[in-house]
């Protein structure tokens, strides 16, 4: 059983009743509760979406995207189509095509 579920009377909570649950468990464990001040960045998911991709790309370009590019070519992922999903594309490019 779930530890959130265990304090919601068995059941597994969801919205409202999971931040219930969760403040509940914290307060049992000695948790201070107190909201941290300043400001929060609530990133659009848009853009949270474009810095993981832009993350991702420097990963694949990298010395230790070797293995992940194997593997998405080994998933079916034509060369051309990675090589044209990255930002570094003419130096993406130069790497695989030398190794």
């Amino acid at each position: 059983m779930l530890w959130t579920a265990y304090v919601n009377e068995g059941t597994v909570p969801r919205g409202e009743a999971f931040l219930r649950a969760v403040e509940a468990l914290g307060r049992r464990a000695g948790v201070d509760l107190t909201p941290i001040e300043g400001p929060v960045r609530r990133y659009p998911r848009g853009e949270l979406l474009e810095r993981l991709l832009e993350l991702c790309q420097a990963e694949l370009a990298g010395e230790r995207g070797t293995s992940a590019w194997a593997s998405l070519e080994r998933r079916g992922f034509p060369a051309e189509t990675i090589r044209r999903r990255s930002p570094t594309q003419s130096s993406l490019t130069a790497q695989r095509s030398s190794a």
